[in-house]
């Protein structure tokens, strides 16, 4: 079957004589949006929108300090980030104790909560989650319509447990 912009990275890591080929897309598609946060999107403002609500989990923010790539760029999406979560704390905070009907655990309460939404949220997860979940796609049709694919499929060494379950 005719390659394709979106087999190519598929057949790519099927080709490997790796343990999972899917922890090889994983891996590089990791790396790749490391890169690119660090890169180019600090100055497109729908990554700088999702990246100032968001933020990044510890996993993220380890990696994208311990790069050398682009250290003033990093310094600026995290400044615009810390600066939008402290104009939404100051929101909450100010809305919880403006309303008198409130107790004052309730603000602990919404702080609480808050701090649990921001911290299960990751920009690199979220874009890593929509990519595998298109790679899930063609692996499958790819599975069915190539003939070639299939074989070194099922010439491959397997799949882990995590992603055998997305499969």
């Amino acid at each position: 079957m005719k390659e394709k912009i979106y087999t190519i990275p598929v057949n790519d890591a099927f080709s490997k004589d790796a343990e999972c080929p899917m922890c090889i897309l994983e891996k590089d598609l990791e790396a790749s949006s490391v890169d690119f946060i660090l890169g180019p999107s600090h100055m497109e403002s729908e990554c700088r929108i999702e990246t100032n609500k968001k933020g990044f989990c510890r996993r993220h923010y380890e990696k994208l300090i311990k790069s050398e790539e682009n250290k003033l760029g990093l310094s600026l999406i995290l400044e615009t980030h810390i600066e939008h979560q402290m104009a939404e704390y100051r929101k909450l905070y100010k809305t919880n104790i403006l309303n008198k009907n409130k107790k004052l655990k309730n603000l602990g309460d919404n702080i609480q909560k808050w701090l649990s939404q921001i911290q299960g949220t990751c920009t690199i997860c979220d874009s890593m989650k929509r990519v595998m979940d298109r790679y899930i796609d063609v692996i499958i049709w790819m599975y069915f319509k190539d003939e070639e694919f299939r074989e070194a499929f099922l010439n491959s060494k397997g799949i882990c447990l995590r992603h055998y379950e997305m499969l």
